[in-house]
């Protein structure tokens, strides 16, 4: 009867270390807006990025053979900070191949860097997760 009183107890804090969990992050997300000049969120949008380090990330689980959810998880913890830094200087050379307009290039250069954040927030999530099932 206590074990059962014990994982009902545990279920209700995880549920409410979850909410806590995506309330700050939401709450992050929105200041991390906020800070931009003219608070347009797309500054942090780009599937070009998005797209290198989730195709990237799945390659190398794929080539890794692992099966099982710890596996992968352990796979992408190793390879998501080199993915992005892959995803920033295949962006990188992209724009200095095509820099025809100077002016554009320090735009050009921001969203260079946002597959290193997309790749270390994933990598946040992954640690946070295999944390959980360890």
């Amino acid at each position: 009867m206590a074990l059962m009183k014990d994982n009902e107890t545990n279920k209700k804090k995880n549920i409410r270390d979850m909410i806590i969990g995506i309330v700050l992050a939401v709450a992050a997300f929105a200041f991390m807006f906020a800070m931009t000049q003219s608070g347009n969120p797309t500054y942090y949008v780009d599937m070009g990025s998005f797209a290198v380090v989730v195709l990237l990330s799945g390659v190398a689980v794929l080539l890794s053979g692992k099966r099982n959810q710890v596996g992968v998880l352990k796979v992408l913890k190793e390879v998501l900070a080199p993915v992005g830094m892959v995803g920033t200087l295949i962006s990188f050379v992209m724009i200095m191949a095509t820099a025809s307009d100077y002016s554009a290039v320090y735009h050009n250069l921001s969203v260079c860097a946002l597959s290193v954040l997309y790749a270390v927030i994933a990598k946040i999530v992954v640690v946070i997760m295999l944390e959980k099932r360890q």
